[in-house]
């Protein structure tokens, strides 16, 4: 029989009503080699680009350094998971963080095949799954308004066609009547 790993992504939920809901974090659960895995993003610009008035960046920094300290402390218990067989969502209400209705709840809990002995190279295509989206520039993620649009179209505009921008009038096409 292959072994498998669980993997739940940590997400804020915006809005429980409308469902919304963003990934910012990833637990990877290994039962068989006792092991659990929590990798969260350094950055949080997408966060702060959807939801401007979410949690405060420190507020989330200090949840995941909680779980992260968590985690290395069942890392070190390795007899708990016996207790989990086959039940990666109690691991996580009753070792990591109980389902209410908070903004920061884990998801749904999907299973993997363990395809190499290599954990942590699973914990990184998993990252780069759920996560990789919070490493692009924070450039990208800024707002652009009105004033920003006009600039950006006049440059790109006089980089195809300087006479528009020296003073000199063009011409109007005037086609002939029929």
């Amino acid at each position: 029989m292959n072994s498998v790993y669980q993997y739940s992504p940590l997400q804020y939920r915006f809005n429980s009503a409308l469902g919304e809901v963003l990934n910012v974090g990833l637990l990877i659960i290994f039962p068989e080699q006792q092991k659990v895995e929590f990798v969260y993003p350094e950055r949080l610009a997408r966060l702060k680009a959807a939801y401007p008035n979410s949690i405060p960046e420190k507020t989330l920094k200090a949840f995941f350094n909680g779980i992260v300290q968590k985690v290395a402390l069942l890392n070190r218990q390795p007899e708990i998971f016996n207790d989990y067989q086959n039940r990666p969502l109690d691991f996580i209400d009753n070792e990591l963080l109980i389902r209410d209705e908070s903004a920061l709840q884990f998801g749904e809990v999907r299973t993997g095949v363990l395809y190499t002995d290599d954990l942590t190279n699973i914990v990184q295509q998993l990252r780069n799954l759920y996560l990789s989206i919070y490493d692009l520039d924070e450039e990208e993620f800024k707002k652009r308004n009105e004033d920003y649009l006009i600039k950006e179209y006049r440059n790109r505009l006089k980089g195809r066609n300087e006479t528009i921008f020296e003073g000199k009038k063009i011409e109007e096409n005037v086609f002939p009547a029929r």
